[in-house]
């Protein structure tokens, strides 16, 4: 997957320095995420593969730039600050509040196409790939708790985990008079974020978000 990521970023410059692609907007995109874990047990089937605990919400906040091709496509490339992870009710990490969180600086690329004709509201999907370095993470090492919460579903070491996630991006929103828009977005690991010889553990984030076209504000004033 590596090797597609590349080559999108590849396209997406050509078409930019040869002139097809235009600067549509920039701006800002907060977020509210909504993030899980999937915990994959080797040798075991991955129906079987189930979500860790309960779901971690925390805000998160994106840069970006459009770029136009054609009326129905846009590129928008974004980066922001992101947390994965997941938030847990069990009585050892209570006085923690329960959160385990991975925090991430991340760069998306993303492909938008636009459906109908142009008007002041205008639905659109779109799917694309993201990239991020881990920055901080808040965790607990789960070998200290009580012995009957030991789970061969948890790793022992959270600090183990890779310090790079790449994963998919799709989703759909509204785009008011392309000034401002709403957003619903998925992100899932294409690469498992923790590899040991009998767990793998992805995560999985859904998101909320605003998008504000600083561009577009400044050419209506």
């Amino acid at each position: 997957m590596s090797r597609l990521s590349i080559s999108l970023l590849v396209w997406f410059f050509f078409l930019i320095f040869q002139g097809r692609g235009q600067v549509s907007g920039f701006g800002f995109q907060p977020k509210q995420h909504f993030a899980r874990q999937i915990k994959i047990i080797q040798n075991i089937p991955k129906k079987f593969a189930r979500s860790t605990d309960q779901i971690l919400s925390k805000t998160g906040i994106d840069l970006f730039m459009d770029y136009d091709f054609g009326q129905k496509w846009k590129a928008r490339l974004k980066l922001g600050y992101e947390s994965k992870g997941f938030s847990t009710n069990h009585v050892d990490f209570l006085e923690s509040g329960g959160h385990f969180e991975f925090n991430y600086v991340a760069t998306d690329l993303n492909v938008l196409r636009f459906w109908g004709t142009k008007t002041k509201v205008q639905p659109y999907n779109f799917a694309g790939l993201s990239l991020g370095y881990l920055v901080s993470q808040k965790t607990w090492d789960l070998s200290l708790s009580l012995a009957g919460y030991q789970d061969p579903s948890y790793p022992k070491d959270y600090n183990s985990f890779s310090s790079v996630n790449f994963s998919y991006v799709f989703g759909f929103g509204l785009s008011f008079d392309q000034v401002m828009w709403l957003e619903i977005e998925r992100n899932a690991d294409l690469i498992p974020s923790y590899r040991s010889s009998d767990l793998h553990i992805c995560n999985v984030v859904s998101s909320v978000s605003v998008g504000v076209n600083l561009l577009a504000l400044i050419k209506l004033i």
